[in-house]
Parts: C-alpha cells; structure tokens; sequence
C-alpha cells in the first residue's frame, strides 16, 4: 500500500511537471513574437493592407482611364479614391513625380508614382515635440554642444524652428510653448550641431507631425491661405533659409538623408541656407525641389561671408532658377575661405545671371579657396557659365586670392551668352591685386555652346585695373577634342597646358587620373579621391 502510494505521489509531481511545460510552450506559441497572437495581428494588418492597396489600384485605374491623356491628376484621382473608399476616407497629396494616399483610418501613407504603381508605404515622421529642436524623443535635454549631443531635426517643423531661431525671427517651441524667436542672440548657433535624423519632404503629410498646423504664422506672405504650413512651404516664398540674412546656423550634419521637394522663393541668398556668416561645417545631405532668388542662389548655401565654412558630401537635385547674378548648385558666391569637397549637382540651372556654374557662381573673395572632388552632371544656362565655376573675379584692393580647382569633372552641357567654360566660365576682369586660379587633374565632357569658349576654360581677363592681376596655372586637365576647338576661348595659360583627348572612356585615362602627383610630391595627394571608369563609360570617384 504505502509503495503503491509512493508511486501514485511521484506520477503526480511529473504529471504536473509535464504539464507546466506543456502551459509554457502553449503560452509562448501564442505570445511571443512569433506567436499565434502576433501572427493574427500580422495576418489582420497585411488583409487590411492589400485591401488598402486594392483601393488604390483600383483608383488609379479608374482614373487614369477617365483622363483624356491617360495621367494620374490630383483630382481627378481623390475623386476615384472617394468612390472606392467612401468619402473622408482617403488624402490625396501630389509629392512631385507622384502622389501620397493617407488612409485616414488605419493612419498609413503609402507612394503612388505618375504611373499609378503603388511604392512602399510611408513611414510617417514622429516627434513628441514638434518645433523644439533642444529635446530628444524621450524629452531629454539636448545642448548642441557636440555632435553626440547635437539639437535633432525629426520633421518639418524641426527645420521650419531651426530656421527661425538662426534667423531671430518667426517662432519656435520650448517644452511645448510657443516662443518668439526675436529673443535669441545672433551668436545662439555659433559652435553648435544640428543633426537630421530623417528623410523629409516638404510636400508629403507624412514628414510633419501635422501638416495643417496654423501656429507658425504667415511664413509664405499670404496670409489668405489660412496659413497651414503645408501650404507655407510650398507656395509663395515658400520655406526660409536658413541665416537668410547674416545668421549661423552651425555645423549642419544631413546624416545621409534627403530633403525632398524644397521650395524656395526668395530676392537673394536662395538656398537651404542663405548667408553662412562665421564658422560652420554643411555635409552629408542631399536635397531636391526648386529653387528660385535674386543675388547669390545656391542649391546648398547662396553666400558665405565666414571665417571658415565647409560643405562637403552635399547632392543637389534642386532645380534653380535666377534672374539677377551668381548662381551655383551648391553656392552661389564665395565671399571668403571655404573648403568645398565631394560635392555633386544634379540640377539644371536656368538663369540669366552672369556668373553661373555648376558647384560655384562666382568667387569674389577669401584669401584661400579649396575646390576637389566635386562633379556636376547638370545643364547650366547663363552669361558666363562654367562646369564648376562660373566666374573668378577678386575685386578687393588690397587682396591676394587663391582659389584652387582640384580632382572635379563636368559633364553637363554648357550654354552661355557670353564665355563658357567646361570647368570655369571666366577668370578675372575686376582684380586688383593678384588673382591666382589653379587647375589641377581635372576634365569636361559636357558640350559647351558660347561667344567665346574653351574645352576648360571660357576666357581670361588680364587687363585688371591697368595691370596683369590675374594668372592660371594647370596640371593635368584635359577636355573631349570634339566639343571645342582649344582649351581657353580667350587669354593664355600662365604655367601649364590644356590637353584634348579623343577618348575618355579607357582605363588608361583613369590611369593617367590616378598616377597625377603634385610638384615636388611621390604620391597621389591626401584627400583626394580615387578614379575609376564608371557605368556610363567616363571616369568617375570612387565612393
């Protein structure tokens, strides 16, 4: 009996064990991450996405198909939205070269190109304090102190409040409150970081944490449009650059993401950023949209008037437009030092203006000005129009310039009313001093269309003030024989030659690129990038 019992007790203990661990393993099938639970969620919400997909597939059809040509208009297709979702349901917003569908419901955006096909679904911007740049996602202070403690740009009011606050006026937020920005000294951005920490795009609902918000005030100079500032940015004069007058904004790290569909309009020092005063340091970004303004336009910066500005690893996609003078993809003026490395500008560039190029409009100041790795694929249109540069002038009176071209090539086509230039436009014409452009292992590809124009550069201007001040020095730049028939449509070399080549497309060429070694140095210069051919056939940096 008491054996039996034993026995009895002790089936217990292990039936019990058993099943405790049967329990766990059920609990955990349904709970965990991979869990029944989580499963039916994942199974509910990808239902519910390819219905959503299904509406706008359907939609796009319906529209399309009613469109006289076959496009996908704004409109027209909220209307077929309405009908396949039910009215209030759906937001249609054109995001240049395509549209954004927010589903009012389930809160997903999802990108619809021109063509109707459906993209991926939009990750909608968060931020707990939108307009306050000082706070971290968990509220935590930030100083701007270093760039491991650098203010956070999360969405557009982020970048709408950066603007302010350099600019001293509009409005930002502190712990929520409104603040005027009027308040803030002009030195508040000296030495500090700013980091954006997203893609964002001035026309997608999904990059504001709301969109129609009316609190920022009449940014675009129409106050009729009820001031939501979705509207502000893109009509009117649209966004603000940033230190639009003689602000700085900092050192501005873009981390490798986008701001798409910028829309600037604005008399002078259009750009991201207006007029960078001081020290300060643009890099990592890459930007796209329009930009129209007056003196001094840029796809990145308009002017700098600092003791020591850098703009590095800058795309411009940014169409820019200007009637008056100096205009660049990535600065329109140089007004001091500057050091300008691995920049690239995609962007056509129509103006009227009479310095235009595809990295810098015009220099015309700054002791020591560093120009390499740079590349420009865009169209340029202007008087004096250069691949890189468009014009080099130094008219200071007792100023000695520097400015040095170095490892950059242009392939954009050039179409100037006056000198063109495959790599500057025109040197000098103002100098009073002693001007001195250096051109090293550089090369053009891009046709060049002008009164006076050269393979590399368009014409030099020795006359001064009634003296020689300006003098070209080159190494090793060449440009495609059949796109000019020299390499200077006026003036001469000083030291050095501009070679045409027939051909670019050999790796020989690429050898001839990566072999260039300074005077008196035995190795390829620090900091320059390497060459190889690329897919398109031409030499291009190695990234």
């Amino acid at each position: 009996m008491l054996k039996n019992e034993g026995i009895t007790l002790i089936a217990l203990i292990i039936t019990i064990i058993i099943l405790l661990i049967l329990a766990g393993i059920t609990i955990g099938a349904i709970t965990e991450n991979n869990g029944l639970i989580n499963q039916a969620g994942e199974a509910k919400e990808e239902a519910e996405i390819a219905s959503e997909k299904e509406v706008i597939d359907n939609a796009t059809i319906d529209s399309m198909g009613q469109n006289k040509y076959g496009n996908l208009e704004e409109e027209e297709f909220q209307n077929a939205l309405d009908k396949q979702a039910g009215e209030g349901k759906t937001t249609v917003t054109d995001i240049g070269g395509g549209f954004e569908v927010f589903f009012t419901d389930s809160k997903r955006y999802y990108e619809v190109d021109s063509n109707g096909n459906i993209g991926d679904i939009l990750v909608a911007v968060t931020d707990p304090y939108p307009g306050d740049i000082t706070k971290d996602e968990n509220g935590n202070t930030l100083t701007g102190d270093s760039e491991a403690n650098a203010y956070q740009i999360n969405c557009i009011e982020d970048l709408v409040a950066y603007s302010n606050m350099v600019n001293r006026s509009g409005k930002y937020f502190v712990n929520g409150q409104l603040t005027e920005a009027s308040g803030i000294s002009a030195t508040f951005m000296q030495g500090k970081y700013v980091v954006l920490m997203t893609d964002l795009n001035f026309k997608s609902n999904a990059s504001y944490i709301d969109s129609k918000r009316t609190d920022f005030g009449d940014i675009n100079g129409d106050a009729s449009d009820g001031n939501a500032l979705i509207t502000e940015m893109t009509t009117g004069t649209g966004f603000t650059p940033i230190a639009k007058a003689e602000g700085n904004p900092g050192n501005f790290n873009g981390n490798n993401h986008k701001v798409d569909n910028i829309y600037v309009n604005s008399s002078s020092y259009a750009g991201l950023f207006g007029r960078m005063a001081g020290e300060g340091t643009i890099k990592n970004l890459e930007i796209s949209g329009e930009i129209k303004g007056g003196n001094c336009s840029g796809g990145i910066i308009g002017t700098n008037n600092g003791l020591d500005v850098k703009i590095e690893n800058c795309e411009n996609y940014a169409k820019i437009e200007n009637g008056i003078t100096t205009t660049g993809g990535i600065i329109g003026c140089i007004n001091s030092p500057i050091t300008i490395n691995n920049n690239k500008n995609y962007a056509e560039i129509q103006t009227t203006s009479n310095s235009s190029g595809g990295i810098v409009g015009l220099y015309r100041a700054g002791e020591k000005v560093e120009i390499y790795n740079n590349s420009n694929f865009g169209n340029i249109e202007g008087a004096n129009v250069g691949g890189i540069t468009g014009q080099c002038n130094l008219p200071a009176y007792d100023a000695i310039g520097n400015y040095y071209v170095e490892n950059c090539y242009n392939t954009g086509n050039i179409n100037a009313t006056n000198r063109a230039g495959g790599i500057i436009g025109q040197i000098g014409g103002y100098a009073y001093k002693e001007l001195n452009v250096y051109i090293n292992n550089c090369y053009n590809i891009g046709n060049i269309s002008g009164t006076t124009k050269g393979g590399a550069v368009g014409g030099i201007n020795n006359n001064g003030w009634g003296q020689k001040a300006q003098y070209l020095y080159t190494d090793n730049v060449y440009y495609l024989s059949t796109i000019a028939e020299k390499g200077i449509g006026s003036g001469t070399v000083d030291e050095g030659e501009i070679s045409a080549i027939d051909n670019v497309n050999t790796e020989e060429f690429v050898d001839i690129l990566n072999s260039y070694k300074k005077e008196n140095e035995t190795e390829y210069p620090a900091g320059w990038k390497k060459w190889k051919l690329g897919e398109e056939g031409y030499p291009q940096m190695d990234i």
